[in-house]
């Protein structure tokens, strides 16, 4: 899966294969890169509209392979522009173009990482889907997505603020082989991800 971001942000050819659902993504030059020749990162916004979750997902630069029983590590980096009481669980999925979930696993990410804070998560399919055409998917709720009326990110409604921003970077998703190495290893950029 492709995740380097490294199109000019800000025009459409930076999302390529990224798509947002009940929320929104940019393409950012970050004030603060996790590499210096990379500095590029993906802002999601969450709306205050009412949904129960918010997600972002990629459809892999060639596709996806789901492969069931075989193990799958998803790698990315997270930050929050400014600390805030956010702390709730992330979904890392494997989907079918239609929504069919076929793999996922849980992790927690806390509002108060404002440098990046590195998350690896590990999980296998529950069954082969004979097509590539799938996602992989960073899901979280909603109103635990939602910053606290204290933090001054976001967009305001009423007396309460809504929405907000999170950051991510370099977003791959590696299959392991049969000896449990990763095939196609990434480069210290981050540049060689699966398929």
């Amino acid at each position: 899966m492709y995740g380097q971001l490294p199109a000019v942000p800000g025009t459409t050819a930076t999302l390529n294969a990224w798509q947002a659902i009940n929320s929104n993504i940019t393409v950012v030059k970050e004030t603060t890169p996790v590499l210096a020749a990379l500095p590029n990162a993906l802002q999601l916004t969450v709306p205050s509209t009412n949904t129960v979750q918010v997600n972002f997902s990629n459809s892999g630069y060639f596709g996806i392979k789901v492969t069931e029983g075989t193990a799958y590590t998803a790698s990315f980096l997270y930050r929050f522009p400014a600390s805030s009481s956010f702390n709730g669980n992330a979904m890392i999925r494997l989907e079918t173009a239609s929504g069919q979930v076929v793999g996922s696993t849980t992790t927690v990410l806390s509002g108060s990482n404002t440098g990046w804070t590195q998350v690896n998560v590990t999980f296998q399919p529950e069954i082969t889907l004979t097509d590539t055409n799938n996602l992989f998917t960073i899901t979280l709720n909603r109103a635990s997505a939602l910053h606290s009326p204290t933090n001054p990110v976001g967009l305001q409604v009423g007396s309460r603020y809504y929405g907000g921003f999170q950051y991510f970077t370099l977003t791959p998703l590696v299959r392991l082989n049969c000896s449990d190495s990763e095939q196609n290893p990434r480069t210290p950029s981050g540049l060689q991800l699966d398929y």
